[in-house]
């Protein structure tokens, strides 16, 4: 009976201290979701290359010059196309089964989606082959405004099988922008980040190297750290790379990519942009992104899905709206019929925001917000006029 009363005992308190436990966990759970509630409430969708995806990238005219922060407003509508765009498709690696080769403009590209990290491991065509043994960061998701990721590179690369070199260095990965575009076809896609890639490189050639192997065995027998990079970086000439991309929520691969290469004293700066529409990724097997589009749909018309919202001929709010320019200053002049938040933008043809300011108001009449464009180069302009999440816009001349 007392063996039988104690082992009663010993269950009731296992009982009581997982109990606890999970009440703990809870309580945890329930601090992180209102610690990140963006993060809970939020759909983002994938980023992630997959085998057999197939997308066009059209050749644009486009320079990701001027200041990028939030609420911006990119206006590609009149964005000129260079070509008639080129086939990029993503493929398996047979020997290395968590790669995904992206093959575009005959050369491959390996990448590996590793947790919440976009990695490319190197690339190769008939020319040159490179392999990292450190890879580069691509992306990290989730895309948040500011964040910051850095970290060195290092492998090998073989040129024409002459050139054999040790190549290294370093990269920043930063969502440097956020806000709405508007696409060439007149629709507006909300939910869009910038994210900035900065490459510094370093490539050593070995005049003493005959082969690919000997190159490795060579590298390999000289470790490099990454306190042994940063310090090679130092003394040696670098090539700066920045990529530019434009990812959307919802959508798989970004809607723009920007690559400027700053050769150095020895090398060739190289310029390319290129496009992909957002019909065009409509056409892939997606379903998971299919998912979000719909869950932001619904979010953007409970407004709920941010302040990017769709390009309006006129804000409902606003019941008056005069614009004028005196000298280097834009007045807008206005009137509202509830209370709303007003952002005026001053942008150049590309979207790129110059001045911003932003108003909260109550409905009522004569309110003024004025810009001052002091600084700007003379010639046109674009203002955005953002009032409760809809935007008109006209051009200004400074």
């Amino acid at each position: 009976m007392v063996n039988h009363f104690l082992h009663h005992i010993i269950l009731t308190l296992f009982a009581v201290e997982k109990i606890i436990k999970m009440k703990k966990i809870t309580i945890l759970l329930m601090l992180v979701m209102v610690a990140i509630p963006d993060l809970a409430q939020h759909p983002i969708g994938s980023h992630t290359y997959r085998i057999d995806d197939r997308i066009v990238k059209q050749q644009v005219a486009l320079s990701p010059d001027g200041e990028c922060r939030q609420d911006m407003v990119w206006d590609l509508r009149d964005m000129e196309e260079l070509n008639n765009g080129r086939k990029v498709c993503y493929t398996e690696v047979y020997d290395k089964p968590l790669q995904v080769a992206g093959i575009e403009n005959s050369t491959r590209h390996y990448y590996e989606q590793r947790g919440d990290s976009l990695l490319t491991w190197g690339y190769e065509n008939n020319l040159t082959r490179a392999e990292y043994d450190r890879p580069i960061l691509l992306l990290h998701t989730p895309l948040v405004f500011g964040s910051r990721h850095e970290g060195q590179f290092h492998g090998t690369e073989a040129y024409c099988e002459k050139v054999f070199s040790r190549v290294f260095g370093s990269y920043e990965v930063t969502v440097d922008g956020t806000g709405m575009m508007l696409l060439p076809n007149g629709d507006t896609l909300r939910h869009v980040s910038r994210v900035h890639l900065r490459e510094r490189t370093v490539a050593c050639p070995y005049s003493h190297i005959g082969t690919v192997q000997e190159l490795k065995s060579y590298v390999d027998s000289i470790a490099y750290t990454p306190d042994s990079i940063r310090m090679q970086m130092a003394q040696a000439p670098l090539a700066v790379t920045d990529t530019y991309r434009w990812y959307a929520e919802g959508y798989r691969y970004p809607i723009i990519e920007v690559m400027t290469t700053d050769g150095g004293d020895d090398g060739e700066d190289e310029y390319m942009a290129y496009y992909t529409a957002p019909d065009e990724q409509l056409t892939l097997d997606d379903e998971e992104n299919k998912t979000v589009r719909e869950q932001l749909a619904i979010l953007d018309s409970q407004g709920e899905g941010g302040d990017t919202t769709e390009q309006a001929t006129h804000p409902s709010a606003i019941s008056r709206y005069d614009m004028s320019v005196n000298g280097q200053t834009v007045t807008i002049d206005y009137d509202l019929t509830e209370g709303a938040t007003v952002k005026g933008l001053v942008c150049n043809v590309m979207g790129m925001v110059f001045r911003q300011q932003s108003q909260h108001h109550e409905a009522g009449e004569h309110y003024q917000m004025q810009l001052d464009c002091t600084g700007l180069r003379r010639g046109e302009y674009v203002l955005y006029l953002n009032v409760n999440g809809q935007v008109t816009s006209s051009t200004v001349s400074l």
